[in-house]
C-alpha cells in the first residue's frame, strides 16, 4: 500500500474522509487519538495561516500537490460536546488559489 497520496490507486472520496473522522470520534482505542494527531487553527503548521476563526475549534490536515489541494478535519463546537466533520478537496486548479476559498468554507462552519 502507498500511503505517501501520490498514487492515483489510492484515491479518496471527501465522504469518505469524513466517514473516517467519525470514527476517529468514537471511543476505539485504534482510532481515538487520530483527531490529536490534526493540527490546530494558528497553532504550528500548515494551518497556523488559514482558517482566521476558529482557534481551538478547528483541526485539520493539509495537503497541496500540483494542481490538487485538501483540507479536511473537524470543527468542535464551543463546548466541545458536538463536532462537525469536512472535507474539501479541489481538484485541477491553481492549488494556492483555491485555499482561501477552503478557508472561508471552513470558517462558515465555526
Amino acid at each position: 500500500v502507498n500511503g505517501s497520496g501520490l498514487s492515483t490507486e489510492g484515491r479518496l472520496t471527501p465522504a469518505t474522509l469524513v466517514d473516517l473522522l467519525a470514527m476517529a470520534r468514537s471511543n476505539d482505542v485504534h482510532t481515538a487519538d487520530l483527531l490529536a494527531t490534526l493540527a490546530t487553527v494558528g497553532g504550528e503548521g500548515t494551518l497556523h495561516s488559514r482558517v482566521h476563526v476558529g482557534r481551538g475549534l478547528v483541526r485539520a490536515k493539509t495537503g497541496t500537490i500540483g494542481t490538487v489541494s485538501a483540507l479536511s478535519g473537524v470543527v468542535a463546537s464551543p463546548d466541545g460536546s458536538r463536532m462537525l466533520g469536512f472535507s474539501i478537496l479541489v481538484n485541477g486548479h491553481d492549488a494556492v488559489a483555491t485555499r482561501p476559498a477552503q478557508d472561508a468554507m471552513v470558517a462558515a462552519l465555526v
